[in-house]
This record gives C-alpha cells, sequence and structure tokens, in this order.
C-alpha cells in the first residue's frame, strides 16, 4: 500500500451509541410523493455532524398514510453510488439468503427510485434534487 498505509478493517466500537444513527421525522397530510420527495431532499442537504459516525438512518412517517420512507444517509468515503446500492438491497431483503430484492436499473437517475436518487451522490444539489424526485 502506498504512504505504508494497510488496508481498512472493521473494528468493534465499544462506545456505539444507535441513538448516534437513528432519526425520526413525519411528513404533513397526506404525505404525497412530492411532499416526500421535498423531505428527503431537505434531509440530504443537511451536513453529516463532523463529530458523530458518518452516516444517519431517517424513519420518515406518514407516506400516502400509514407508510414508513427509510433514508439512509452516508458520507462518501463510506460507500460509492453502487456499494451503497447493494447495501439497500441487501438490507431490503426478507432473509439473509434471498434473491435480490429488485433488478438492476440502468435507466437514467431521474427514473430511479428515491433512496437512490436522494441517497447518496446529490445531497449538495438540494433543488436539482427535489426536481429530479418530482420528474419521475
Amino acid at each position: 500500500m502506498p504512504l505504508g498505509l494497510n488496508r481498512p478493517v472493521w473494528i468493534v466500537d465499544s462506545e456505539f451509541d444507535v441513538r448516534n444513527h437513528l432519526r425520526h421525522a413525519r411528513l404533513p397530510r397526506p404525505g404525497t410523493k412530492a411532499q416526500s420527495c421535498k423531505m428527503i431532499g431537505e434531509l440530504a442537504a443537511e451536513r453529516l455532524p463532523p463529530d458523530r459516525p458518518p452516516w444517519q438512518l431517517w424513519m420518515v412517517e406518514g407516506f400516502e398514510g400509514a407508510k414508513v420512507v427509510g433514508v439512509l444517509k452516508l458520507n462518501h468515503a463510506m460507500a460509492d453510488g453502487g456499494t451503497c446500492a447493494e447495501l439497500l438491497d441487501l438490507l431490503a431483503r426478507p432473509e439473509p439468503n434471498a434473491s435480490p430484492v429488485a433488478a438492476r436499473s440502468h435507466a437514467p437517475p431521474q427514473r430511479q427510485a428515491a433512496l437512490t436518487c436522494c441517497g447518496t451522490a446529490y445531497a449538495t444539489y438540494r433543488t436539482s434534487l427535489y426536481e429530479r424526485c418530482l420528474g419521475w
């Protein structure tokens, strides 16, 4: 490895506190797709606190009534867009060895789902992000 560095490794964090990662929000009624995309854009536009771990999971209640939307927000240093999509697919599977939930899409970004559209690389482009979500 260059500069005498080693490959990254996972370590156990003895001070791990899930409250540093999990967040909660509620959509205003009636919880439309436009309201959901607007909120996701606002969440994505907020910087992750530098004194906290580089990821958050938001549970947004009230989508189309009683549905809950999960919004995973993470620093790009942790995973690129493709890796993030694979992680989300693994998290969405009903069982550890189940088949992928959704087939890979080769559609342009404006056609992809809200988590893909709003989740990783576009966090600093709030207005553009909002427009992409509404343009599905």
